[in-house]
């Protein structure tokens, strides 16, 4: 059976050669004939010009020199097709034949047989496409053409030598000069190790061995400023036939549709315009947009990405979303200090009030998840993404209720007004609703004491003992320690301020009149205390 196989590929590889060789014999007399005879019939640039001066100075004829052909370019389209189809098959047997002797005929003797005549149908099979459209349009033709690329180049890289890059940079200048935008983008892609060492790529040098021809930050830059070919024009000049993209908007997608997003960042900066539009279009780069902001100096627009991003409703871990407003808070700063000439004039924007709120949040529900780690409760889980300010609010509360030291639930009530302010800044009245439920259940932490207080006869304690009482009460402490912090007058949810608090307070809990004055009172001293 592997005799049989042997042979059979043997054959195919005989034919292929034999009729390439023709094929490849009868293009080249016709190729030197046409440059011989340029000035004389063909009208063709010299032999040394590329091959697109040669296709613009035909540009002028009427029909087709036959290597240009509708029928040759098929032919040639098939055997291609042909080479390309029994590549793939040698390259499944290549397990079953040794290598090293040259007078074996083995798939590595195969692919250097065949090579030298890829190298000639790709050229010659592109070459006559293009001469074909400079001189008309027409759209199928385009297909052909775009079909053409699509098989050439990769059979010209696929059959290049692997000890060099002699055949890269062939596919590479093939790949420019026909304007196909995936081979130069794939052919930068692989090679992009060859970089010049200890030089970042896209950095100018004046040392020519010191370039490397895989660099896309020249082909990218805009406006162009290292084009001695006029190449990489050419190639910003044109459109990918599928999907209608310029190169520049081509090579962006292209390192996004791979996911390698610092690649888009670091190649758009050299066409920045064309990086915003990206940006803004593709919902997949949305979240590196104030990188591109801070690099253009748009601190303003940084926050605002920032902002958005850091503020919960996403996949990212409280870590995350910390340090996206963080960065968010030092570039509103400095956005104002380009304003104003001050970082900080101790008024607020609204993004600044936000930023600040967010890391209230997400301070308190690190604060909260410490606290269930002590509690040694089973699922921490729900504390690894950013909870929404009413979820947290309601945890806040539970754990506070479910513990019996008072330090522990005094920490975890506070915590919940800590809470209730940052929803007090969107809306008043959600925010009164929400430290009043704080309140309520530091009250009901000590109801026998209230009752007693409120209850007993005034005259059988003294008001040293009274104010003692009132002192070893949760809500006391918490009072004492909300007081105790700076705030601004507009956020205040305390008992004593705060009219709306207060009322749905004394309406949930039914309390009497003497309650009221004792809490009132309670709330008095816990301030006193607070302020010596």
């Amino acid at each position: 059976m592997m005799t049989m196989n042997t042979t059979a590929t043997s054959g195919t590889s005989f034919a292929l050669h034999q009729i390439s060789s023709i094929l490849c014999m009868a293009l080249r007399f016709a190729i030197k004939y046409r440059h011989d005879r340029s000035e004389i019939l063909y009208d063709l640039a010299p032999p040394s010009s590329s091959f697109s001066d040669a296709a613009v100075a035909s540009s002028t004829r009427k029909s087709d020199h036959w290597t240009s052909g509708s029928e040759i370019l098929h032919v040639i389209m098939n055997q291609l097709k042909f080479i390309h189809q029994s590549s793939s098959s040698l390259s499944s047997k290549t397990s079953l034949v040794s290598g090293s002797d040259s007078t074996t005929t083995t798939p590595f003797a195969e692919y250097r047989n065949i090579k030298v005549h890829v190298d000639v149908l790709a050229e010659v099979l592109l070459n006559g496409f293009y001469d074909k459209l400079t001189r008309s349009k027409n759209e199928n033709e385009e297909q052909l053409y775009d079909e053409a690329k699509k098989l050439a180049i990769p059979l010209v890289r696929a059959y290049g030598r692997k000890e060099d890059d002699t055949d890269e940079k062939r596919a590479l200048k093939m790949s420019l000069i026909h304007a196909y935008f995936d081979g130069i983008v794939n052919i930068c892609h692989d090679n992009h190790h060859r970089c010049h060492r200890g030089r970042k790529s896209g950095a100018p040098s004046d040392n020519d061995d010191d370039k490397n021809p895989y660099d896309l930050y020249p082909m990218l830059s805009s406006p162009l400023e290292d084009d001695p070919s006029g190449l990489y024009t050419a190639v910003n000049q044109a459109v990918d036939f599928g999907s209608k993209l310029t190169f520049r908007r081509f090579v962006l997608r292209w390192y996004t549709d791979r996911g390698l997003y610092a690649n888009v960042l670091d190649l758009g900066a050299v066409c920045p315009d064309v990086l915003a539009q990206c940006l803004e279009e593709d919902g997949r780069l949305r979240e590196y947009r104030w990188i591109h902001f801070v690099r253009t100096g748009d601190y303003q627009g940084a926050t605002s990405c920032l902002v958005g991003l850091g503020s919960g409703g996403n996949d990212l871990s409280v870590e995350e979303n910390k340090l996206l407003l963080s960065l968010g808070k030092i570039a509103s700063k400095i956005a104002k200090a380009d304003e104003d000439g001050s970082m900080d004039d101790g008024k607020k924007t609204l993004e600044e009030r936000i930023i600040d709120n967010n890391l209230t949040l997400i301070h308190a529900q690190e604060m909260l998840r410490d606290s269930a780690t002590m509690m040694e409760h089973d699922d921490l889980r729900k504390f690894e993404h950013a909870i929404p300010a009413n979820e947290l609010l309601q945890i806040a509360i539970d754990q506070g209720m479910a513990v019996n030291n008072v330090e522990e639930k005094v920490g975890c009530l506070v915590v919940g007004l800590a809470i209730a302010e940052t929803i007090q800044d969107r809306s008043p009245n959600e925010g009164a609703w929400s430290a009043a439920q704080v309140w309520i259940n530091s009250i009901v932490s000590d109801t026998e004491t209230w009752k007693n207080l409120a209850n007993g006869d005034r005259s059988l304690i003294s008001d040293e003992e009274r104010r003692r009482f009132i002192a070893g009460t949760v809500f006391y402490e918490v009072a004492s320690q909300y007081y105790g912090s700076k705030r601004e007058p507009n956020l205040d949810i305390g008992f004593l301020n705060n009219r709306a608090v207060k009322e749905q307070i004394v309406a949930k809990l039914s309390l009497d009149q003497q309650t009221v004055a004792l809490l009132v009172a309670a709330a008095e001293h816990a301030v006193e205390d607070v302020m010596g």
